[in-house]
């Protein structure tokens, strides 16, 4: 019973411990955001996660990286042809794209090529679109391993700082990036 008291007790802790650590990061991270914006930055809810590196091929023959928009915020979302719900998004995205300035949001689509029939299938549905974003190809699954994506569409919003401030699961609405960029 007393081990049991003491296990309790110490394990208690520790999650205080965490907690504590937890909220002092995301302040910082907050206390260098104002410093080198010179704006409040808004307190987000996630952990603040670092993004992982992005390098894919992209419709327009480049080859894209996350990191070629530090210091910019970007939203990552991932999407397939065959998804009604990753077309309507695809939309609003482009709306998004069209809205806001570079220095204030990217937009990178990046198709889960690996779970489509072909590239050229994805490459023929885009001829009859006209995104203002670029479309990113991850045909080996790279992207949805590394960002756990296993529903689409799911979004996520990277502050200027490399950070996963916020994921979306689902459609994402012009208000929800809205009142999330930083």
């Amino acid at each position: 019973m007393n081990k049991k008291i003491i296990i309790t007790v110490i394990l208690l802790a520790l999650i205080g411990l965490a907690t504590v650590s937890l909220v002092h990061d995301i302040a910082i991270h907050r206390d260098n955001q104002e410093k080198q914006t010179g704006k409040k930055a808004k307190v987000v809810r996630n952990t603040l996660q670092t993004a992982p590196a992005i390098k894919l091929a992209s419709n327009n023959g480049k080859v894209i990286q996350l990191s070629d928009f530090h210091g910019r915020t970007v939203l990552v979302t991932t999407w397939t042809t065959w998804c009604r719900e990753c077309g309507k998004e695809l939309e609003t995205l482009n709306e998004l794209s069209r809205q806001y300035s570079p220095d204030k949001l990217n937009v990178l689509a990046v198709n889960m090529t690996s779970e489509e029939a072909s590239l050229a299938a994805v490459q023929r549905f885009l001829k009859q679109k006209s995104y203002s974003f670029p479309v990113l190809f991850d045909t080996n699954g790279q992207v949805k391993k590394d960002y756990a994506v296993y529903a689409i569409p799911q979004s996520f919003l990277i502050d200027p700082y490399g950070k996963i401030i916020h994921s979306f699961q689902g459609n994402v609405t012009k208000d929800e990036i809205g009142n999330w960029l930083p």
